[in-house]
């Protein structure tokens, strides 16, 4: 598998778990959080590729 589909396949799974988890296992406002720090490192990423 190459890297760009193992990157895509963490965040797809790290998106699904947060979204999905209930409030009792993820704060809401710590799982927006950690999407926007995900977006924000994709981004810089980004300019490597």
């Amino acid at each position: 598998m190459s890297l760009s589909k193992q990157i895509a396949r963490i965040v797809a799974e790290t998106a699904v778990f947060l979204e999905f988890s209930d409030e009792k296992i993820v704060e809401p406002d710590s799982a927006v959080s950690l999407m926007e720090t995900i977006a924000t490192l994709l981004r810089e990423l980004s300019r490597w590729l």
